[in-house]
């Protein structure tokens, strides 16, 4: 239990193996999918005791994301995350909250005047679901699911991308940072509040889309993922992932896996390994 405070696709034949044995799909003790909405950020963590939503992509997306996790089979979320109120983060929040059973939703407690925001404060308020506003030190265990808050260290009311919430997630062995559109800046205060063991995980969700403000040298060295997940829309205006960005990756000897190229991303976690494969949706994701 929790703690608190149809379409077409084509599966891509991508393999990767942590660890030195080959486990069986009885042994699987979580997923973690990263949906493609395009120019936004979505992520789907699914345990044996149920299933977290981390942010909700764009408004623009709201009805792919919805029908791609009915497709998963996704009825109820024991959780929807949103790390911060930017519009590519909570526009497809209010649909998720309406046509899907949500135990619970935690924000970092900053607000907009956004209309997406509207939108998803209008469809908690008919639903009775109240936003929990969580900060460092918070988290929760589900299945085999340990999920801990580490930003913001305190409570926020301005949105803004350094106040983005960013969770750690531990499952046996294998952990991972998603980060939100924390920049530099933040980095630097994690690093300096949790040192470098605390930060090293095998995945990085890379902050604010690949842009060239986050993801620094100092913070690759202390995080030292071997896989770095971007989710960007192809093509996009903002130029993410940024080069700069992508040539300190792969100097820390990172595996880029990026939405806008490879579509959704899906990672099994087993006692020694993790497994990935990707899949290319036939949706219009709004880009």
């Amino acid at each position: 239990m929790m703690r608190f405070v149809s379409c077409f696709f084509t599966v891509l034949t991508l393999l990767r193996l942590l660890g030195c044995q080959t486990a069986s799909h009885a042994d699987l003790r979580m997923e973690i999918v990263t949906l493609d909405v395009g120019q936004g950020s979505s992520t789907l963590i699914r345990t044996s005791d149920g299933d977290i939503l981390v942010d909700a992509g764009t408004d623009l997306s709201e009805e792919s994301l919805c029908r791609r996790l009915r497709a998963l089979g996704v009825e109820r979320l024991e959780l929807l995350i949103l790390t911060h109120p930017d519009d590519d983060h909570i526009g497809g929040a209010d649909g998720i909250v309406e046509q899907f059973d949500v135990g619970a939703v935690w924000t970092n407690g900053a607000s907009s005047e956004s209309e997406c925001y509207e939108r998803l404060t209008d469809a908690l308020g008919k639903k009775e679901i109240y936003q929990t506003v969580v900060q460092a030190g918070d988290g929760c265990d589900l299945g085999n699911l340990q999920l801990s808050v580490l930003a913001p260290l305190s409570e926020k009311t301005e949105n803004d991308n350094a106040n983005s919430m960013i969770l750690l997630w531990r499952c046996g062995d294998f952990g991972g940072l998603i980060m939100g559109d924390a920049t530099e800046r933040i980095e630097s205060i994690l690093i300096a509040e949790y040192g470098n063991a605390q930060l090293d995980v095998d995945v990085l969700w890379v902050g604010h889309h690949g842009s060239n403000d986050a993801s620094s040298e100092a913070f690759l060295e202390a995080v030292h993922p071997r896989y770095a997940v971007i989710s960007c829309g192809a093509g996009n205006v903002y130029g993410h992932p940024d080069g700069r960005t992508l040539t300190r990756l792969k100097a820390a000897d990172a595996e880029i896996l990026r939405t806008d190229l490879l579509g959704e991303i899906r990672m099994e976690i087993y006692e020694s390994e993790i497994r990935l494969a990707t899949v290319q949706t036939s949706e219009d994701r709004g880009e």
